[in-house]
């Protein structure tokens, strides 16, 4: 495993909760990091950046005219996701027009080695699915997560295979418990097969605490006690922040500690963003609420100078009376 003396020594330090203040953007780090990986160790961080491929590509499956981030850090990109999704169709509609089984079908072949087989066959699944207007009890966005998570498990080195086990498992509890509160099929939530998603899904949480992952349960069960949304995706990146904390305690120059580096830099960042969103939320607020009492306040206007028209109508009625 290399070791990144240079690279981690200069890294400036990540603070949790300050998501204002940190100048490192995770595009720059990992374009600096890749200037140094061994091939080994650039598939790991792939491996962590397909995350934004996955969410990508479920966009571009749902609507056509999904585009990029900027921002964003893509393994393979819009491009290359969309001759996939293109591929994959065009084989479709050969096979269902082929008259028999032994036809020569033509169509686009992918290229070997680009795409991640876990892609290939959630995509596949997607547009047979939605060609045969087949209406699943699940939803796609977690059967691609599903997909994902067995990849890394198979690629992925220890941390990463950690790592990503407790993502999975962390989704899979907030859908039970979300599951139990709207008295929802739990089957449609959680596709795992591990004891503890076997648990999930049969809602037996006496039996979850018995298990390695049960003080990791309770934890997110109290994190869920806290009704605002916001502050309990702080609550539950808290905790992950902490979990990285730990594992880069006396491991500061590895490929694990530019990973954890690259982990923590993503949440900062999905906060500032979050924090931009909510100000444009509650300027969008502010303005509403000033249209609101300006709308009320003409109105009390134009009724007072209908009140003073009709108050003038009747005095002159009288004078020319009088």
């Amino acid at each position: 495993m290399s070791e990144y003396y240079t690279l981690g020594a200069q890294l400036p330090m990540l603070k949790k909760g300050d998501y204002r203040t940190h100048a490192l953007t995770s595009k720059d780090f990992v374009e600096t990091l890749f200037q140094q990986t061994t091939k080994r160790d650039r598939q790991q961080v792939e491996l962590l950046l397909l995350r934004e491929d996955n969410t990508l590509l479920l966009q571009l499956l749902q609507d056509d005219s999904a585009t990029a981030q900027k921002e964003k850090l893509y393994v393979l990109g819009e491009e290359k996701l969309r001759t996939l999704i293109d591929s994959i169709r065009k084989r479709l509609e050969a096979e269902h027009n082929a008259v028999t089984i032994y036809q020569e079908l033509d169509y686009p072949r992918l290229p070997k080695g680009i795409y991640p087989q876990y892609m290939i066959d959630f995509v596949t699944t997607y547009l047979e699915e939605q060609m045969k207007e087949v209406k699943q009890p699940y939803f796609y966005s977690d059967l691609l997560l599903m997909g994902y998570a067995s990849y890394v498990q198979k690629h992925g080195n220890r941390f990463l295979r950690k790592w990503f086990a407790l993502e999975y498992d962390i989704a899979a509890i907030f859908a039970a418990m979300t599951a139990d509160q709207f008295k929802l099929n739990r089957e449609q939530y959680i596709l795992g097969t591990s004891t503890l998603h076997q648990l999930l899904r049969e809602g037996n949480w006496h039996e979850i605490a018995y298990l390695p992952e049960g003080e990791m349960v309770n934890q997110m069960r109290k994190i869920a006690e806290e009704k605002d949304l916001a502050i309990r995706e702080e609550r539950i990146d808290e905790y992950k922040w902490d979990l990285l904390d730990e594992e880069t305690f006396t491991d500061i120059f590895s490929i694990n500690a530019m990973l954890t580096y690259l982990l923590k830099l993503q949440i900062l960042e999905r906060w500032e963003r979050l924090d931009k969103v909510q100000g444009e939320q509650r300027f969008k607020t502010i303005v509403s609420s000033l249209n609101s009492e300006f709308r009320e306040e003409m109105q009390d206007f134009k009724k007072q100078l209908k009140q003073a028209a009709k108050a003038k109508r009747i005095d002159t009625k009288h004078t020319h009376e009088s």
